[in-house]
């Protein structure tokens, strides 16, 4: 067995550290702060963003989110009018 090079105590430690990526800026909302403030379902919700962005009316921004409860980060999808 060869021995690795990489420094696992630094490696692991970056990851613990990792907080999540988000979006840079103002005006960034979820999915779930769209529907609450337009109050509709999640089914008609999708929809309406699925329709904004095809006509370029919505940006998206894919990053992800640290999760206290569960201890991990998760994919989480940000967006803003253009």
């Amino acid at each position: 067995m060869t021995k690795s090079k990489v420094n696992w105590a630094e490696k692991l430690t970056d990851i613990k550290n990792l907080q999540g990526i988000s979006p840079e800026g103002d005006e960034w909302f979820t999915s779930g702060d769209f529907m609450q403030n337009i109050g509709v379902g999640q089914s008609k919700g999708y929809r309406l963003i699925r329709k904004a962005l095809a006509d370029n009316k919505l940006e998206a921004f894919t990053g992800s989110r640290w999760n206290e409860q569960h201890k991990q980060c998760y994919r989480q999808v940000w967006y803003r009018f253009k």
